[in-house]
């Protein structure tokens, strides 16, 4: 009996593939046929490695294909946002605070004191 499935994956050329840490081939032709004995316990995660755009992603894998079957696998990496070291062009304006409200409430006694007089 065939004991061999095996996991299509699905990602843009050139991305390195590793499957719990070790190596498992290049995507070329936006796929990587990777063979898994299904008698094994399965794998536990994949990573994506784009070395060009400096991008990974980790992923955990789907079941065991079963004997002589195919699980597809499709992922592609996605560059993560970063923080930018530029400043910003506009500073948000605060909200008034009990600052404010305090001079406020002054400005309203003291114009009612002078209407008093």
């Amino acid at each position: 009996m065939n004991e061999t499935g095996w996991y299509l994956i699905y990602g843009a050329d050139g991305e390195d593939v590793y499957i719990d840490n070790a190596f498992a081939g290049v995507v070329e032709g936006g796929t990587l046929r990777v063979a898994v004995n299904t008698t094994l316990p399965p794998p536990e995660e994949f990573v994506f490695r784009d070395k060009e755009r400096g991008t990974m992603s980790r992923h955990q894998f789907p079941p065991l294909p079963p004997p002589g079957g195919t699980v597809h696998v499709c992922m592609w990496v996605q560059p993560a946002p970063y923080a930018s070291s530029l400043p910003a062009e506009t500073s948000p304006t605060p909200l008034p605070g009990f600052g404010a409200a305090g001079a406020i409430a002054g400005l309203l006694v003291a114009a009612r004191s002078l209407r008093q007089r």
